[in-house]
Protein backbone atom coordinates (compact mmCIF):
# COMPACT_ATOMS: atom_id res chain seq x y z
CA UNK A 1 0.00 0.00 0.00
CA UNK A 2 1.20 3.44 -0.76
CA UNK A 3 1.80 6.31 1.84
CA UNK A 4 -0.59 8.15 -0.01
CA UNK A 5 -3.25 5.84 0.58
CA UNK A 6 -2.74 5.93 4.08
CA UNK A 7 -1.79 9.40 4.83
CA UNK A 8 -4.35 9.76 6.68
CA UNK A 9 -3.53 7.23 9.32
CA UNK A 10 0.08 8.17 9.15
CA UNK A 11 -0.71 11.94 10.21
CA UNK A 12 -3.20 10.21 13.10
CA UNK A 13 0.30 8.32 14.49
CA UNK A 14 2.29 11.16 13.94
CA UNK A 15 -0.03 13.34 15.98
CA UNK A 16 -0.54 11.16 18.61
CA UNK A 17 3.46 11.02 18.97
CA UNK A 18 3.07 14.40 19.04
CA UNK A 19 0.25 15.19 21.81
CA UNK A 20 1.93 12.25 24.01
CA UNK A 21 3.56 14.75 26.22
CA UNK A 22 0.19 16.67 26.27
CA UNK A 23 1.56 19.96 24.52
CA UNK A 24 2.00 20.78 20.43
CA UNK A 25 3.73 23.80 19.63
CA UNK A 26 4.00 25.75 16.84
CA UNK A 27 8.19 24.09 16.08
CA UNK A 28 6.06 20.34 16.55
CA UNK A 29 3.61 21.69 13.97
CA UNK A 30 6.00 22.91 11.24
CA UNK A 31 8.28 19.68 11.36
CA UNK A 32 4.93 16.89 11.25
CA UNK A 33 3.41 19.50 8.07
CA UNK A 34 6.77 19.59 6.66
CA UNK A 35 7.51 15.61 7.29
CA UNK A 36 3.80 15.07 5.31
CA UNK A 37 5.00 17.18 2.70
CA UNK A 38 8.21 14.77 2.27
CA UNK A 39 6.33 11.65 2.43
CA UNK A 40 3.50 13.21 -0.27
CA UNK A 41 6.51 14.74 -2.42
CA UNK A 42 4.20 17.88 -2.51
CA UNK A 43 5.66 21.31 -1.57
CA UNK A 44 2.27 22.45 0.57
CA UNK A 45 -0.14 20.65 2.93
CA UNK A 46 -3.54 19.64 1.89
CA UNK A 47 -6.01 21.79 2.49
CA UNK A 48 -8.08 18.29 4.27
CA UNK A 49 -4.70 17.05 5.95
CA UNK A 50 -4.46 20.54 7.90
CA UNK A 51 -8.48 20.20 8.48
CA UNK A 52 -7.34 16.44 10.11
CA UNK A 53 -4.15 18.20 12.19
CA UNK A 54 -6.90 20.98 13.21
CA UNK A 55 -9.53 18.60 14.29
CA UNK A 56 -7.52 16.36 15.75
CA UNK A 57 -8.77 14.98 19.40
CA UNK A 58 -5.57 12.84 21.45
CA UNK A 59 -8.32 11.60 23.77
CA UNK A 60 -10.67 10.11 21.16
CA UNK A 61 -7.20 8.47 19.52
CA UNK A 62 -6.57 4.78 19.68
CA UNK A 63 -3.06 3.31 19.06
CA UNK A 64 -3.71 -0.13 18.95
CA UNK A 65 -7.10 0.47 16.38
CA UNK A 66 -4.95 3.00 14.50
CA UNK A 67 -2.07 0.59 14.06
CA UNK A 68 -3.82 -2.80 12.98
CA UNK A 69 -3.00 -2.12 9.21
CA UNK A 70 0.66 -1.67 9.37
CA UNK A 71 0.91 -5.18 11.17
CA UNK A 72 0.62 -7.31 7.80
CA UNK A 73 3.53 -5.17 6.80
CA UNK A 74 7.26 -6.19 6.19
CA UNK A 75 9.37 -5.54 8.95
CA UNK A 76 11.06 -2.51 7.41
CA UNK A 77 7.62 -0.37 6.80
CA UNK A 78 6.58 -0.35 10.41
CA UNK A 79 10.36 0.03 11.61
CA UNK A 80 10.56 3.05 9.03
CA UNK A 81 7.39 4.49 10.70
CA UNK A 82 8.51 4.34 14.07
CA UNK A 83 12.00 6.24 12.99
CA UNK A 84 9.80 9.33 11.29
CA UNK A 85 8.05 9.13 14.71
CA UNK A 86 10.90 9.32 17.01
CA UNK A 87 12.30 12.01 14.58
CA UNK A 88 9.25 13.92 15.61
CA UNK A 89 9.08 13.59 18.98
CA UNK A 90 12.23 15.58 18.93
CA UNK A 91 10.74 18.24 16.92
CA UNK A 92 10.37 20.34 20.09
CA UNK A 93 13.93 19.76 21.36
CA UNK A 94 13.51 17.28 23.99
CA UNK A 95 12.48 13.27 24.04
CA UNK A 96 10.17 13.42 26.75
CA UNK A 97 9.43 10.30 28.96
CA UNK A 98 5.75 10.39 27.71
CA UNK A 99 6.84 10.60 23.89
CA UNK A 100 9.19 7.95 25.00
CA UNK A 101 6.74 5.58 26.32
CA UNK A 102 4.62 6.57 22.78
CA UNK A 103 7.49 5.27 20.91
CA UNK A 104 7.62 1.80 23.18
CA UNK A 105 4.21 1.23 22.58
CA UNK A 106 3.95 1.74 19.41
CA UNK A 107 6.60 -0.66 18.41
CA UNK A 108 4.27 -3.49 20.48
CA UNK A 109 1.36 -2.15 18.87
CA UNK A 110 3.23 -3.01 15.66
CA UNK A 111 4.42 -6.01 16.78
CA UNK A 112 8.19 -5.16 16.64
CA UNK A 113 10.61 -6.75 19.25
CA UNK A 114 12.44 -4.01 22.03
CA UNK A 115 15.67 -5.38 19.92
CA UNK A 116 14.29 -3.90 16.57
CA UNK A 117 13.76 -0.19 18.38
CA UNK A 118 15.59 -0.06 21.09
CA UNK A 119 18.37 2.73 19.23
CA UNK A 120 15.08 4.89 18.82
CA UNK A 121 13.79 4.92 22.74
CA UNK A 122 15.69 6.44 25.99
CA UNK A 123 17.91 3.81 28.16
CA UNK A 124 16.30 3.93 31.16
CA UNK A 125 18.95 1.55 33.11
CA UNK A 126 21.95 4.78 31.61
CA UNK A 127 19.24 7.99 32.58
CA UNK A 128 18.99 6.08 36.10
CA UNK A 129 22.99 5.95 35.92
CA UNK A 130 22.88 9.77 34.89
CA UNK A 131 20.80 10.60 37.65
CA UNK A 132 22.56 8.76 40.23
CA UNK A 133 25.91 10.02 39.75
CA UNK A 134 24.36 13.81 39.70
CA UNK A 135 23.10 13.11 42.90
CA UNK A 136 26.24 12.23 44.36
CA UNK A 137 28.03 15.26 43.15
CA UNK A 138 25.47 17.85 43.70
CA UNK A 139 26.10 20.34 46.58
CA UNK A 140 23.69 19.28 49.36
CA UNK A 141 22.14 22.53 50.86
CA UNK A 142 19.68 20.91 53.05
CA UNK A 143 21.41 19.39 55.89
CA UNK A 144 18.08 18.72 57.84
CA UNK A 145 17.58 16.57 54.71
CA UNK A 146 21.88 15.00 54.96
CA UNK A 147 21.11 14.72 58.73
CA UNK A 148 18.18 12.26 58.29
CA UNK A 149 19.56 10.03 55.67
CA UNK A 150 22.63 9.40 57.76
CA UNK A 151 20.66 8.44 60.24
CA UNK A 152 18.92 6.20 58.44
CA UNK A 153 22.52 4.20 57.29
CA UNK A 154 23.08 3.93 61.40
CA UNK A 155 25.39 6.86 61.33
CA UNK A 156 25.14 10.03 64.10
CA UNK A 157 23.51 13.09 62.65
CA UNK A 158 26.03 15.80 62.10
CA UNK A 159 27.12 18.30 65.03
CA UNK A 160 25.89 21.80 64.35
CA UNK A 161 28.56 24.35 64.37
Amino acid sequence: MKVRERIDTITDLFLGAMYADHRFDSHERAALEHMLCELLLRPELPAELSRRIEHFSPNEFDLAATVRDFRRDPPMRPRRLLELIAQLCLADGELDLEEDNYVHRLGRALELTPLEYDDLVLDYEALDLTASAAADVAPRADTTRSSARGASRGMPPPKDR
